[in-house]
């Protein structure tokens, strides 16, 4: 006892909510998480790759993810406020597991969509519970701290992901098996979530078409974010190939992409909470589309490692202000039904970024690829001032 009260008063000089421990397991759950998922995206693709399949036909079965957000997200919000949190991540890390299992018995285009699908499926319920947690937890003083700390521990395992494919290779049953491993293991920390039922319990009367309304900004940079993100895990590796890196090299890419989210997203977190929250996020926007003009430039020198990491950086900030500025906005069951809203529109990003990249990749070459990702990221930058300026001449 004495220790449980050592411990909640050094949480409350740290900042800390007071669930602290239900928010470390969440977050570390949510870290395994990211790592299989940055695991599986550049595995595989290389694995289709491998056998022959078209760039755009890659970002196209790589699409299917994001299908399933659109399928079941009129019933999202009610099951996770229904199951809870705990219970609502360990379903759909099941799900997970069952398909990782399937996906090496036939490496085949048909054979793998619905099982994309799925896989999709199972992230999406628990991405929405773990989010929804996650903000309900935080004050409103250390919001944007603590989805840095968030965004950062995921980010630590989507980088060790593309790492994994380097060291234990995208051939064989192996590499499945320890993407189904790690989600079974990240089943553990659920078992030390508690007391998570008051802080999701105010009733709200949000929807999915008044969440748009009411967080367009924090939407709309989402959107962009799944887009560009969802292209560089599913293509990176094979713009890399394509520029001259062999494949231990070109999943080192997303790696070096992925550090500058793990560097970034506290300090950028910490500006959320000091700076106008709209301001740092345009912020962020802007030097990401400074450096996807830059960085393919570097491609083989010593240079595109820094640069990787600053644009990473502030990509990554595009997730972490967003997130800071909806939890800022919803509160008790809304936040669900606004984490799905938010899920949606990264999966509308996340569906039609590959599949746009890939056409761009196999029709331009190289330069296709950071050519849709810039385009992309000026049309959001653009997209605030174009709407003031007219609503100020309808004024």
């Amino acid at each position: 006892m004495a220790d449980d009260a050592l411990a909640g008063r050094l949480a409350m000089r740290l900042g800390l909510p007071g669930n602290w421990r239900s928010l470390g397991a969440i977050m570390l759950t949510s870290t395994i998480i990211g790592m299989t998922l940055a695991f599986s995206f550049p595995l595989l693709s290389l694995v289709l790759d491998r056998r022959g399949v078209p760039a755009d036909l890659i970002g196209l079965n790589s699409a299917l993810n994001g299908l399933a957000v659109f399928v079941v997200a009129p019933w999202l919000p009610r099951l996770v406020n229904r199951l809870g949190v705990a219970r609502s991540m360990a379903c759909g890390q099941a799900l997970g597991i069952a398909c990782f299992l399937a996906l090496p018995l036939k490496v085949d285009l048909v054979f793998w969509s619905p099982l994309r699908f799925l896989l999709g499926l199972g992230t999406v319920i628990a991405w929405v519970a773990s989010e929804s947690a996650v903000n309900a937890l935080a004050s409103d003083a250390s919001r944007g701290r603590v989805i840095g700390v968030y965004a950062t521990l995921f980010c630590v395992g989507y980088a060790a992901g593309p790492a994994l494919v380097g060291v234990i290779g995208s051939e064989g049953f192996l590499p499945f098996a320890v993407c189904a491993s790690l989600l079974a293991l990240g089943l553990l920390p659920l078992l030390l979530v508690r007391g998570l039922e008051q802080a999701m319990a105010e009733r709200g009367s949000a929807d999915l078409l008044s969440v748009w309304a009411q967080a367009p900004l924090a939407l709309g940079a989402i959107l962009v974010f799944g887009f560009v993100e969802t292209i560089c895990f599913a293509l990176l590796p094979i713009y890399g190939l394509r520029v001259g890196y062999d494949e231990a090299g070109a999943t080192l890419l997303l790696s070096a992409l992925i550090a500058g989210n793990i560097v970034f997203q506290l300090p950028l977190g910490w500006l959320a909470d000091h700076l106008p929250r709209a301001g740092v996020l345009l912020g962020c926007v802007a030097v990401a589309l400074l450096g996807v003009l830059v960085w393919p430039r570097a491609m083989g020198g010593a240079l595109v490692w820094p640069l990787l990491v600053i644009w990473g950086g502030a990509l990554g900030g595009l997730y972490t202000l967003s997130q800071t500025l909806l939890g800022a906005r919803f509160r008790g069951r809304d936040l669900a039904v606004a984490n799905t809203a938010f899920v949606l529109l990264y999966q509308a990003g996340a569906m039609s970024g590959p599949a746009i990249g890939g056409i761009a990749l196999e029709r331009l070459g190289a330069p296709g690829l950071p050519l849709v990702m810039a385009v992309a990221l000026a049309a959001f930058l653009i997209t605030p001032a174009v709407v003031s300026r007219r609503r100020r001449a309808a004024g």
